[in-house]
């Protein structure tokens, strides 16, 4: 009896071990935000609670939910948010569980249910953020805007009736092109297809530069800019 308690200690000791070495790792990999946007998160209508970053707004058009990209800090897209809710969106960034939306795909329906409104929502994924986008219920939104990212081969909502806005840079190397092409017939027929000229994968936030990316040829303030032209032109 002793011996097999001695063997499931070690097996829960190397378990805790991996464990331990998987996270040293993530958090190593991770993407983190520029400190210029702690100043954004200070503003007197941004706050947070479980989780989800709120830019609120008394008078709003729409509500925004971001997904970030994989493995990149929240508040990396408060830069992005703070452009939407001068336009005139609430906005809300969900912090996700080690920095991957894939490990709460649900996050979009608990904020509808929790910040009830009269006004349409929107979901926003950059990367693998918009892929597990693809997991929310169609019935929820009134769009979809999928930035440097394409849906997982699983899902197919080429026969619904949603407005889709897909976003992507001309010079992003991190998206796998080959798959973004094939995977377009997943989405409905009537779908927005916009490229960035000048633009890269990494500027889609305020986190940095990205291993594999291309270099982009325009700022990441003029990326951000553009990308919320094309954001208010499909909402309106």
């Amino acid at each position: 009896m002793h011996k097999l308690y001695r063997w499931m200690f070690r097996i829960a000791s190397g378990v805790f071990l991996i464990g331990i070495v998987g996270l040293i790792i993530i958090m190593a990999l991770t993407n983190v935000a520029m400190d210029e946007m702690d100043d954004i998160l200070s503003l007197p209508y941004v706050s947070e609670q479980d989780n989800v970053i709120v830019f609120q707004q008394e008078d709003y058009l729409a509500n925004i939910v971001i997904y970030p990209g994989g493995l990149v800090e929240a508040h990396a897209y408060a830069k992005l948010a703070y452009l939407l809710h001068e336009e005139g969106y609430r906005v809300f960034i969900v912090r996700m569980p080690l920095n991957l939306a894939i490990l709460n795909r649900g996050a979009f329906e608990d904020i509808v249910v929790a910040y009830e409104s009269e006004f349409p929502w929107y979901g926003l994924g950059h990367s693998l953020g918009g892929a597990s986008l693809a997991y929310v219920d169609v019935g929820l939104l009134e769009g979809l805007i999928l930035l440097g990212s394409y849906f997982p081969g699983s899902v197919d909502i080429s026969e619904t009736d949603l407005n889709v806005l897909s976003i992507t840079a001309e010079f992003d190397e991190v998206l796998d092109w080959d798959n973004y092409e094939a995977r377009k017939t997943l989405l409905p027929s009537g779908s927005v297809h916009v490229m960035i000229a000048g633009g890269n994968h990494a500027n889609f936030g305020y986190y940095g530069s990205q291993r594999g990316d291309g270099d982009a040829t325009i700022s990441r303030l003029k990326q951000h800019q553009l990308v919320v032209a094309e954001i208010v032109s499909f909402i309106d």
